[in-house]
């Protein structure tokens, strides 16, 4: 593997996916993926600077690696994310990092959504650069019981005291009849109204021992200005042992009848909270819905949405995921915020790629009957082909 190899020389790649042990770097080079230390090293398109590439046609097309240059449009930046449609990548030179020396955890409860997205952002804007820098609203942080052992949602739903009354509920519903998650889905989502416990907010920081310290110091200083109750380092450093584990735990979730989905946006400081309450509002009328905002930016974040839902048949479940994505995606473009983060296109979002390029999808199109005539090259994703008629 890539990372324990260049743990072994003493770097980093700084890319953490929670798919790490089995993505590639192809594979996220194609979708413009994003580790869970963006903020403070970047997505993968960040830590490009030379490539290779394949086209349908046969073209070999390289990209030397240079720091920076100022030679045209970057050739390279067009394959990544292209998701496989216009060649394949076939090599890459990528930016490393020595690793670090020390990592600082500290956690904080928030008395609410808006005081965390405050203190986000002027963390951010403070040129103080965490490695992690995770924010839960109300219903995630009583369903990951705040950082707690017990685990979170995709460990069938353990919930803190204070979120009960949900714990009362979910098992029964899913156990004894797999519509009635979809029948309580606006019940459900009612509860987080009686949770009084807060939001939490995990921050890790990396690097010089002294400087990853001040850093952490100064956030610390903004959020508890902002309202924060310090929870010391435990529940980030809980976080940071079991950071892949949840895409593991997903098979239960399936085998109880439900199923679990998530939808990642991205948009600018100004609009982080509409953003919010508008895809949130969306997805509460057909699922269950939590959200944590993370992979902070001077600029803005990222907001990363898990629903669960459920049907008594195959059809039912693709139905209410047909009408989730449906309303998930009309709620983030009518707030003028980005379809995808880091997960990419595919098939699933690729009927609102013209959309989110109104003005520029047809210069991709025909890039792509450029360098792949025949269209062979992964059809329909990124939209290819639907505004054809081909789809």
């Amino acid at each position: 593997h890539l990372e324990r190899y260049l743990n072994a020389h003493g770097h980093t790649l700084g890319h953490f996916p929670a798919s790490i042990y089995c993505c590639t770097i192809g594979g996220n080079l194609a979708t413009r993926s994003a580790g869970q230390m963006s903020s403070k090293y970047g997505k993968i398109e960040d830590m490009v600077v030379g490539l290779e590439v394949v086209t349908p046609k046969g073209q070999v097309i390289r990209v030397r690696p240079a720091p920076r240059r100022a030679t045209g449009p970057d050739i390279g930046q067009l394959f990544i994310g292209s998701e496989g449609t216009l060649g394949i990548i076939t090599e890459a030179a990528l930016r490393i990092w020595k690793l670090p020396e020390e990592r600082v955890f500290g956690a904080f409860k928030f008395p609410d959504v808006e005081s965390g997205v405050v203190a986000m952002r002027r963390i951010m804007q403070s040129d103080i650069r965490p490695a992690v820098m995770r924010f839960y609203d109300e219903l995630d942080t009583a369903l990951s019981g705040s950082g707690s052992e017990e685990g979170g949602l995709l460990d069938i739903l353990p919930l803190r005291e204070a979120a009960s009354v949900v714990k009362s509920l979910v098992p029964g519903f899913v156990r004894t009849a797999q519509r009635a998650l979809l029948s309580k889905a606006n019940l459900l989502n009612l509860v987080e109204r009686f949770i009084r416990d807060g939001c939490l907010m995990i921050l890790i920081f990396e690097g010089n021992p002294e400087l990853a310290k001040l850093e952490f110091e100064e956030a610390k200083a903004i959020c508890t200005e902002s309202g924060a109750e310090y929870l010391g380092p435990a529940p980030a450093q809980r976080w940071f042992k079991n950071r892949y584990s949840v895409s593991y735990k997903q098979s239960k979730v399936f085998h109880m009848g439900a199923f679990p989905d998530t939808i990642e946006l991205a948009t600018s400081w100004d609009r982080v909270l509409q953003l919010y309450r508008h895809v949130r509002s969306a997805i509460a009328k057909h699922a269950l819905v939590l959200a944590h905002f993370s992979h902070a930016y001077v600029d803005g974040c990222s907001i990363y949405f898990t629903f669960v839902a459920a049907g008594m048949r195959l059809e039912d479940r693709l139905n209410v995921h047909r009408k989730v994505w449906q309303a998930a995606m009309e709620a983030c473009l009518k707030v003028g915020a980005t379809i995808s983060h880091h997960h990419g296109v595919g098939l699933v979002r690729s009927e609102w790629m013209e959309q989110e390029l109104p003005s520029s999808f047809r210069i991709l199109e025909i890039i792509k009957s450029d360098l792949d005539p025949q269209g062979i090259m992964n059809p329909h994703k990124l939209g290819f082909g639907r505004s054809r008629g081909e789809a």
